[in-house]
């Protein structure tokens, strides 16, 4: 038989639950805040936690606020609309402070920790990944809550005003693809102009060149693509930001376009306080970081593994003396030592790249996560190999969601 209790919530999870206790027990709760007195239904019983079920709220926390989204109960998109800001960021800092802090639990041991909250809470996202379904009727817009089911809307306010009117525009264009699924992927640049991919799950129409045809205007570029065939309408990408850096809406960028400066600016300091003239980067992507290392004189090899990014690589730092390689970063094997090594690697981290880090006579090392759990796993493997964390920055990329961007910069001791 499942358990009814009342139980406070305390903090917020990485994954978005809030967290109580309950018989000495964490107890993991979805869609609560910080303060909230809850009554709910223990789901699922593990040796050292619980999962539960949010049946109502008793006592609303000074934390919660009302979503101003009109789907937000359903959609997967977001997961503290209901939690005010200020709580939101202070709990991913806590999350970062908790993942990295010392077995010997003192915060004196901690490294020292810098914070930079989001400016803009909504109306951020430059990029977006929506799914549809044209069956009986139009479907699109995000997944719901661990489900492939799709939450239909016609609006989201965590999107860029241009990517809210290109989604738009494109809703009225996938109204033309009948009985078609798939994935759409919006990239917005700072001066508005919109980069999109349709992603098809099912055949391509015959008569999808004049459909597209009918809302170009709208978009500098359209990819359409399935398991066996793919074109472009337009241009096949867009300059990302006012570097002129090339993009196109199948590459990854951060969502957040101010937030990313925030980012790129954090990493250049660092390498011009410890006096980089050459850096090994690794998860280059599309040269995010690669092109202001280069532009500001620094020798660079950039390693990226995704034949797609490592294409715009060459070409963003074309001129730039950049050394690009596209390989797996655990395959690639250097001379020499550099003043630095930079990597950012996908939220599943790079265990094997740091050992081989660790093994080296390198002496910096810049480590960039969005996961926080994977990102303290490999720097205790970089501790292990002489490094000393000296700073984490902790960057809030996605507002009103639990992920966030933290940056550890490491020295040899």
């Amino acid at each position: 038989m499942s358990t009814t209790v009342d139980i406070r919530i305390d903090s917020l999870a990485f994954g978005g639950d809030g967290i109580g206790r309950h018989e000495g027990l964490v107890v993991f709760v979805p869609e609560t805040a910080p303060g909230d007195l809850m009554r709910v239904r223990i789901t699922a019983r593990n040796r050292s936690y619980l999962r539960a079920q949010a049946l109502k709220v008793l006592e609303e926390g000074s934390g919660r606020v009302q979503p101003p989204c009109p789907v937000y109960s359903a959609c997967g998109g977001c997961q503290w609309q209901h939690v005010d800001y200020a709580s939101q960021f202070a709990a991913k800092v806590q999350i970062v402070r908790r993942a990295l802090l010392p077995d010997n639990n003192t915060v004196s041991a901690m490294p020292s920790l810098h914070e930079h909250p989001a400016p803009a809470q909504y109306g951020y996202r430059r990029r977006a990944r929506l799914a549809f379904a044209n069956d009986k009727s139009l479907h699109a817009g995000l997944l719901a809550r661990q489900s492939n089911r799709i939450v239909d809307t016609e609006s989201c306010p965590q999107l860029m005003p241009a990517l809210q009117t290109a989604f738009l525009s494109f809703r009225s264009l996938l109204a033309g693809l009948p009985k078609s699924r798939g994935e759409i992927e919006l990239l917005a640049n700072h001066n508005g102009e919109v980069h999109a991919a349709i992603r098809l799950r099912t055949g391509i129409p015959h008569d999808i060149q004049d459909t597209v045809a009918r809302y170009q205007g709208n978009f500098a570029g359209v990819l359409v693509t399935n398991q066996n065939h793919s074109g472009f309408f337009g241009n096949a990408s867009i300059k990302l930001d006012d570097r002129g850096i090339d993009a196109s809406a199948g590459c990854f960028t951060q969502a957040n376009g101010p937030q990313d400066a925030v980012l790129r600016r954090i990493v250049r300091e660092r390498l011009k306080q410890i006096s980089a003239a050459n850096v090994i980067e690794f998860h280059a992507g599309i040269g995010n970081f690669t092109f202001d290392l280069a532009d500001s004189g620094i020798v660079v090899s950039a390693v990226e593994s995704n034949p797609l990014a490592a294409d715009f690589l060459r070409r963003n730092v074309s001129g730039l003396g950049v050394e690009t390689v596209c390989a797996d970063a655990e395959r690639y094997t250097w001379t020499g030592n550099p003043d630095c090594i930079l990597l950012d690697p996908p939220r599943e981290g790079a265990p094997e790249l740091c050992r081989h880090i660790a093994a080296t006579k390198a002496r910096q090392v810049i480590y960039v996560s969005c996961d926080p759990m994977t990102l303290a796993r490999d720097v205790r493997v970089l501790q292990g190999g002489g490094f000393r964390l000296e700073h984490v920055h902790v960057i809030d990329m996605m507002p009103q969601t639990y992920h966030m961007e933290a940056a550890c910069f490491l020295s040899r001791k």
